[in-house]
């Protein structure tokens, strides 16, 4: 099985965290690649082709969907079943 190369827009350095040590926890074979902003995130674009793009709803200057809007990408949309106290503790317990 080969290796998914996977775009992570997300500003939250724990956020980001929770979300490979659950891609890892979860037998994903894969290698991220963390952008915080829109000019990052055009910039891996223009210089990788990714698998999956994970994309935070929610960003300071823009959001997820307009990041893909952008690109002219289909965006199917995904809501954490999650809330983060419940993924903080989940991370606090591996340790």
């Amino acid at each position: 099985m080969r290796t998914l190369n996977i775009l992570h827009l997300e500003d939250s350095p724990l956020d980001a965290e929770l979300i490979e040590a659950h891609l890892s926890d979860g037998g994903l074979d894969c290698r991220l690649v963390r952008v915080q902003t829109s000019a990052e995130f055009t910039a891996a674009l223009e210089q990788q082709a990714f698998d999956l793009i994970l994309a935070d709803y929610a960003l300071p200057s823009f959001d997820g969907l307009t990041a893909l809007k952008s690109r002219h990408m289909n965006a199917g949309m995904c809501r954490s079943c999650l809330s983060r106290e419940r993924l903080a503790r989940s991370w606090r317990s591996r340790r």
